[in-house]
């Protein structure tokens, strides 16, 4: 039990909390209904908090170093509603351990400025929400306790005994027989907390079932606004409540936090580009991210009904099912693709996959029992690889489908084509789109060298850097996140607005944040997204549009 507060304890309840809100996020999106049934709250915390850890691993063990990377880290990786309001209760607890630990008191009162730093972040405060949760903490703290490791246990039990409450308070939580979404990742955070200065929260820390649990199929015109919007701000105001009122008036849940040169800002929206533009008048906006709550809510119902779906029908070897609602497409689609997270990118645009992309080692035997057991007559294939389009067009007339075979020369240039799938139905619309799509990306990787390579942009030697783009070595370097960087530059030089960003496999938590925010610095007008693509060989895929 310890009597005090200190940056260790903070540092072991950060990397704890992630842990357990890895566990609890599929539990916490099911939960999620408020303010959009989006279903995504746990995973905005746990990206949340992904950043603060990764921040954490830069920085020493000083009490210093410590809050300023809480404090950074959440600002930073702040996702969604709910990790807005976490990065400011972080930041109160960062800012109580920066100058050495802190007593009873000190803990009382970065409880009481958690709550108000809370409030202050949105524009329109709504209890039965995590803020009710936090506040029902932040009194618990106050008033005689023994020791921090006593108090903190009994503002855990306070947040959850709010928790509980919050159907009471909002309608729309009674109404579907959860409680709130955010305050649940809150209650994971402050429990985390407590056992990390060595109390006893009463109950074991969060375990990820064997199933996973499922969000409801939603509404997908539920949302009162289109889109949700959020970015990074530099700017050097000493106050943004101008910016925050001008938000309010295009849309809700509108939140702007930080300060000293960097803020966060995010609001639900129908219009995207003003709500960015407005951010223009105060600063430079960086790291842009948009999303469309019907497609969102449209691809969470898929996942769900897949699941849903019976397996026990297998598909051909090396073969993955394409997700149901994707059957009302007259063509099916196969892909050939290298890495989990990429397989999965592509499923979930109503791909059926293969492994192989990368080498071209996906074989005609499986090529064909792909074509030969798809769902619907007319099939397109992207084959992802030159070699395989070669062998595939070889194969062509053999097939008694119906068989489209287009000429994506990498996994880059084929998501392009999937995402373009996913927008139409018929057959000939598909394959207009899908090869518009191919015309217009741009694509690049980067590659780490096993040996010495002289390339018309420098030697590389072991070890170093390759970067490509359009298939021309632009940068070469020790650095790989300023070789990847300089391939997106060179992607996107022709002012184009979104970068998709593969990892490979091997690429950790730390580098793929440093990357993202070297990302927002270089290409602050780009709206950049990364996904962890696990392919072999390649260290990062880009795509740009």
């Amino acid at each position: 039990m310890s009597p005090v507060l200190d940056a260790g304890a903070l540092r072991r309840a950060v990397v704890a909390s992630l842990d357990d809100l890895r566990a609890a996020r599929a539990s916490i999106d099911a939960a999620n209904v408020f303010p959009v049934a989006d279903s995504d709250t746990g995973t905005n915390l746990v990206m949340t908090m992904e950043a603060v850890v990764a921040a954490l691993d830069r920085s020493s063990s000083e009490p210093p170093a410590v809050a300023r990377a809480v404090r950074s880290g959440s600002l930073v990786g702040a996702r969604g509603n709910s990790g807005v309001i976490l990065a400011q209760i972080m930041r109160a607890f960062a800012d109580a351990v920066e100058a050495g630990p802190a007593d009873v008191d000190q803990v009382a009162s970065a409880f009481k400025r958690a709550t108000e730093l809370a409030y202050d972040a949105v524009l329109e405060p709504a209890e039965g929400t995590i803020l009710s949760v936090v506040s029902a903490a932040a009194d618990a703290a106050q008033g005689s306790h023994n020791d921090v490791a006593e108090q903190l246990v009994a503002a855990a039990g306070a947040a959850a005994d709010a928790l509980e409450r919050t159907p009471e308070q909002m309608p729309a939580l009674a109404a579907a027989g959860v409680v709130d979404a955010g305050g649940m990742g809150l209650v994971v955070v402050l429990e985390a907390l407590a056992r990390a200065s060595g109390g006893d929260v009463g109950r074991p820390r969060p375990r990820a079932t064997a199933g996973e649990t499922l969000p409801p199929v939603r509404d997908e015109t539920s949302a009162t606004y289109a889109y949700e919007v959020q970015y990074l701000l530099h700017s050097n105001a000493s106050n943004l409540d101008p910016l925050r009122k001008l938000l309010g008036e295009i849309g809700d849940s509108v939140a702007v936090i930080g300060g000293e040169g960097m803020w966060r800002v995010h609001v639900h929206t129908d219009e995207r580009a003003r709500a960015v533009s407005l951010g223009e008048a105060f600063g430079k906006p960086a790291d842009v991210e948009v999303v469309d709550f019907a497609e969102q809510i449209r691809a969470t119902n898929e996942r769900t009904l897949e699941a849903k779906v019976s397996t026990s029908e297998q598909t051909a070897r090396g073969v993955r099912g394409i997700p149901l609602a994707r059957s009302e497409h007259a063509a099916a689609l196969i892909a050939v693709v290298s890495g989990a997270g990429v397989a999965k990118l592509f499923e979930e645009l109503g791909a059926i996959t293969l492994d192989g992309a990368m080498r071209g080692t996906t074989t005609e035997e499986a090529l064909r029992a792909a074509i030969e057991s798809a769902p619907t007559q007319d099939v397109i294939v992207l084959p992802n690889n030159e070699d395989v389009y070669q062998r595939l067009l070889a194969m062509k007339d053999t097939f008694t489908h119906r068989v489209v075979i287009l000429r994506s020369a990498d996994i880059a240039h084929g998501l392009a084509a999937a995402i373009a799938y996913g927008d139409a139905r018929d057959t000939d619309a598909a394959i207009r789109d899908m090869e518009a799509a191919l015309l217009r990306v741009k694509t690049g990787i980067v590659l780490v060298a096993t040996d010495p390579l002289e390339t018309p942009a420098g030697t590389a030697e072991p070890g170093h850097a390759v970067g490509i783009a359009e298939g021309a070595v632009v940068t070469v370097g020790e650095n790989i996140i300023e070789v990847a960087t300089g391939v997106a530059s060179a992607l996107v030089a022709e002012l184009r607005e979104l970068l998709t960003v593969l990892t490979g496999e091997g690429v950790s938590v730390e580098e793929r944040e440093q990357l993202r925010a070297a990302l927002a610095t270089e290409l602050p007008r780009t709206t950049t997204e990364i996904y962890d693509g696990g392919q072999p060989f390649h260290r990062y895929v880009m795509a740009a549009e």
